[in-house]
């Protein structure tokens, strides 16, 4: 069988060469770049440099001739006692004896040299038959694999997918998702897989449908594409015993809302019929979004689904080393001149390209193919930075052109209140919202929940929030949001802005709206109060107002009071503010005057006291407290609430681990006499106070933290927990370093595989 030998990159075509002469030599080898060891390419994997080799992936024999030529300074210096030199293209008996006439010192004799024509012998023979099945891209890419797919002419769509594997076969990648995608078609004899756009779909089809064939010789292919399943049944052989793989790629189409109940028909009859017959294969491949709404429209597709193996491809699965091949392949098969890949390999900026956040095939295949200086304006490295930072094209498309209408102000509605996560419900309400008052062509019925049963995955995604415990729904990637924001500034300049029923609508609908008169009047009317808020409370909003502006007028007594006596230990506070500076702003003496605070009743009174106590620093809670009434604070201070506020603030600030550190990580010892240690903690609580600030607060109101105080905080702490847990620390942080040793190891020989093969690249071109 002929295997072309040009369909693998210089890296791949090395490991060949190396694969192969272990099984010739029976001896382990490995492969090099040519800058990390003088030139050689295969060496043993222990040992000298006795046995070395060279390979050249030339087509051309004459430019093979002449290039190594160079190697003789190189292989003499080596000195080796066995060489070997692999060319990928066919070689006459003159080029035999040219080359080995060059290293005939080296040479036993012109079997140590392998042309094209010996190594796709050899890969025919049994004895390299694991060498073959290691090597992908060569067996299932021969002419006689892919005459295959033409085997009659029935096939729907066959020139089409025999012209896609001829275009993308050079740049297949081996990757765990492959992996696990033909352990399942075998396994169950159904494969669907799902993703988002650019991220390899079809791609991965096209490698397992080259596998299969490659598995049953006699195995008939049936193609179609774009979801075109109205003559598959027809197609199909009624020969129960004839293997053949049904592939559909895009089996639900490539837009959703063109979705008819035939197809769905026939694809629930074709899905039931594969079931029962062990020679037929299913090969399914699908848009989320897509697969989402026909899933929702019609539960008998749902539920067969529910059953089936599905893997879904997502970026992140991959590895960063297949990320690296992918990036690889792409740039040593493509057609730009070496100038311009010369960008990537300086200061190894491939490293940057497959570590960024927005690593997709997708962007990788346009960056490597659709480079027009003169279009661009940029730099080679430039225009690829360019893409990586704005990936908005993967998304572009789909939601311009694939998207309905509804759909579309599904997302806009959800831009509009955040990017980093809405609540559901609240969300739900701003989309109903705009479709009564904007969009009334769309009240027939309620929208919402088709809506995110189809954007789900590919554009959104649900999850949890830990703190409050809302349903979230947040988009599916940042990039999203870029091609979002256009259509919404277009959304917002319409009647958008009278129709805001969320607080965060108007944050993002008005620039600075914060400091706008829009905002006053909610405040100062109340309306305020008729809001849902997604991250915040009224209580916020009215800190935010008060944090841009220097004046509190009177209408703002009620939210005034409302905040100031609440209880705001531990809660969790939006839009950047800071609390502890809102309440010094409005705990001046003329805001205390102003709103009557020595007016409230003594519960109120007390709230505000303890607020300013748990939040405030000593410094500051003593500069606050000044305004208010000595004796109601003095009161209220000295009661053991007050106290144990104040003595915990003091204690928190004790740190058991610097002092079991300090001591010498003793810990075994100290837990037969843990004495020394409660002689520590009690000095360090001494230490802190004697501190100025705290003595300060203390001797204002004349508050006495007594030794009994003191002693009862140290019998309640648990000793023994505190020395285990701090064992633990030191275990975890021994196990940790050890880690990160394996890690950074790991890392770095990673690193090197890359490195090296991106050396391969210069090394074709030089």
């Amino acid at each position: 069988m002929e295997y072309n030998l040009y369909n693998l990159s210089s890296e791949e075509f090395e490991k060949l060469c190396k694969d192969i002469l272990s099984v010739y030599l029976n001896k382990e080898f490995r492969t090099f770049s040519a800058g990390r060891d003088g030139g050689v390419d295969i060496k043993q994997t222990s040992g000298d440099n006795s046995i070395i080799g060279q390979c050249k992936r030339y087509e051309d024999s004459t430019q093979l001739i002449n290039n190594i030529k160079k190697e003789i300074p190189k292989v003499v210096a080596k000195n080796p006692k066995e060489y070997y030199m692999f060319a990928a293209c066919p070689l006459s008996d003159n080029k035999y004896t040219i080359i080995y006439n060059m290293f005939s010192k080296f040479m036993a004799d012109q079997k140590n040299i392998f042309d094209g024509n010996r190594i796709c012998s050899l890969l025919s023979e049994e004895k390299y038959s694991k060498v073959l099945e290691k090597n992908f891209k060569l067996w299932a890419t021969t002419k006689t694999v892919l005459d295959s797919l033409y085997n009659n002419e029935s096939n729907i769509d066959s020139a089409t997918l025999v012209y896609n594997i001829k275009e993308h076969q050079k740049f297949y990648v081996e990757t765990n998702n492959y992996i696990e995608v033909i352990k399942n078609i075998y396994k169950n004899n159904i494969a669907l897989i799902k993703g988002g756009p650019g991220v390899g779909k079809s791609t991965l089809s096209e490698m397992v449908v080259l596998n299969m064939i490659s598995k049953y010789k006699d195995l008939r292919i049936i193609y179609s594409s774009y979801g075109n399943v109205s003559n598959i049944k027809n197609t199909i052989s009624r020969d129960v015993n004839a293997k053949e793989l049904i592939y559909i790629d895009d089996f639900l189409g490539q837009i959703y809302f063109d979705l008819k109940n035939e197809r769905v028909s026939n694809l629930n009859t074709l899905i039931d019929y594969i079931k029962v017959n062990q020679n037929k294969f299913l090969l399914l491949n699908s848009r989320i979004t897509i697969l989402n709404e026909a899933c929702n429209k019609y539960h008998s597709l749902d539920r067969k689904i529910e059953k089936m193996n599905i893997y879904q491809i997502e970026v992140k699965d991959l590895t960063r080393l297949e990320k690296a091949k992918i990036l690889y392949n792409h740039l040593y098969f493509s057609n730009i001149p070496f100038e311009y890949k010369k960008e990537i390999l300086e200061n190894k900026n491939y490293m940057k390209v497959i570590d960024h956040r927005n690593y997709n095939p997708r962007i990788i295949e346009h960056i490597t193919n659709r480079y027009d200086k003169k279009k661009s304006g940029l730099t080679y490295i430039k225009f690829v930075f360019s893409a990586l930072n704005d990936p908005k094209q993967i998304w572009e498309e789909p939601y311009n052109n694939r998207l309905d209408e509804i759909d579309q102000i599904f997302l806009l509605t959800l831009y509009g209140i955040g990017v980093n996560g809405v609540k559901e419900d609240v969300h739900k309400r701003a989309f109903k919202e705009i479709i009564q008052n904007m969009y009334p062509q769309y009240t027939t019925k309620d929208y919402y929940d088709e809506c995110s049963k189809r954007l789900v995955d590919e554009f959104i995604q649900f999850t949890i929030d830990d703190y409050r415990k809302n349903k979230i729904i947040k988009v599916i990637n940042p990039s999203i949001n870029d091609v979002i924001k256009s259509s919404f500034d277009l959304f917002n300049s319409k009647d958008y802005k009278s129709h805001l029923v969320v607080f965060e609508q108007y944050l993002k609908a008005y620039k600075d709206f914060s400091k706008t008169q829009q905002f006053e009047d909610l405040i100062v009317t109340k309306k305020i109060y008729d809001l849902s808020f997604n991250e915040g409370s009224v209580n916020e909003a009215f800190m935010l107002y008060v944090d841009n502006r220097s004046n509190i007028p009177m209408e703002m007594k009620d939210y005034y009071i409302i905040f100031i006596t609440e209880d705001i230990l531990n809660k969790r506070y939006s839009y950047g503010l800071d609390v502890k500076k809102v309440l010094k702003k409005l705990g001046t003496v003329n805001n205390f005057n102003k709103f009557d605070i020595e007016m409230l009743e003594n519960d109120l009174y007390e709230k505000v006291v303890i607020n300013l106590l748990n939040i405030l620093d000593f410094k500051d809670i003593l500069n606050t407290l000044k305004n208010l009434n000595f004796e109601k604070v003095k009161h209220i201070i000295n009661s053991n609430k007050g106290i144990d506020i104040i003595f915990d603030k003091i204690v928190s600030d004790i740190n058991f681990r610097q002092i079991l550190y300090d001591m010498g990580n003793y810990s075994y010892k100290l837990k037969e006499d843990p004495s020394d240690f409660i002689y520590q903690i009690e000095n360090e609580i001494i230490y802190l106070l004697e501190k100025d600030v705290v003595c300060d607060l203390l001797n204002y109101f004349d508050i006495e933290i007594t030794d009994e105080m003191v002693q009862e905080h140290l019998d309640q702490i648990d000793i023994y927990t505190e020395l285990d847990e701090f064992e633990k620390e030191i275990i975890a942080e021994m196990q940790s370093e050890d880690y990160i040793d394996d890690y950074r190891a790991e890392k770095y020989y990673e690193e090197q595989d890359i490195v090296d093969m991106f050396e391969n690249i210069k090394d074709e071109a030089a």
